[in-house]
């Protein structure tokens, strides 16, 4: 009988322990369960239906629809592409971009006629303004400042103030040493 071990209360209260946890957790889980079905119930009865998509009208008169009225408003035109360099900042930063101006539809065929006539001109104002840019004005995030200044510079040599309507920069990538 000496050799029987008696077991220790230390063995026993590890196993109450563990199933103590076990139920603790699945509890938790359950009411975070009913939690969400509560909330997707909640949601799905009480919001708005969404609204139905519609086809955008279609310019191209072949297409199915008829008649379609001439185009008005404003036309877009590409004036440059460009690949100045920047050292404002003491660093090298070399910048791809591609500049386009929105102009009346009526002046369209005028603008890109003049684009075409003075498109060196147009491109060393580019770059030009580019270089001078401080590197927060080429940062930000609507272009404003360089936008305002290329719109001016335009403007000059085009000839006709008012004749853009506004300058479009749909691409401008940066690089820099090491990249």
């Amino acid at each position: 009988m000496a050799d029987e071990v008696a077991p220790s209360p230390a063995a026993g209260a590890n196993a109450g322990g563990k199933k103590q946890r076990i139920v603790s957790v699945v509890i938790v889980a359950g009411l975070m369960l009913l939690e969400g079905v509560g909330v997707y119930s909640f949601v799905k009865y009480t919001g708005a239906s969404p609204v139905p998509a519609q086809a955008a009208q279609s310019t191209n008169p072949d297409a199915a629809g008829g008649d379609v009225p001439p185009a008005t408003g404003e036309a877009e035109v590409t004036v440059v592409e460009a690949r100045p360099t920047n050292r404002t900042t003491g660093r090298l930063i070399t910048f791809q971009l591609r500049v386009s101006v929105l102009v009346a539809r009526e002046h369209q065929d005028k603008v890109k006629k003049l684009v075409e006539e003075r498109k060196d001109r147009l491109l060393d104002r580019v770059n030009v303004t580019v270089r001078r840019a401080e590197l927060k004005h080429l940062n930000e995030p609507g272009l404003d400042t360089i936008k305002r200044q290329l719109k001016y510079e335009f403007e000059q040599i085009l000839g006709e103030p008012g004749l853009v309507r506004d300058v479009l920069i749909p691409e401008i990538l940066q690089s820099g040493p090491g990249v």
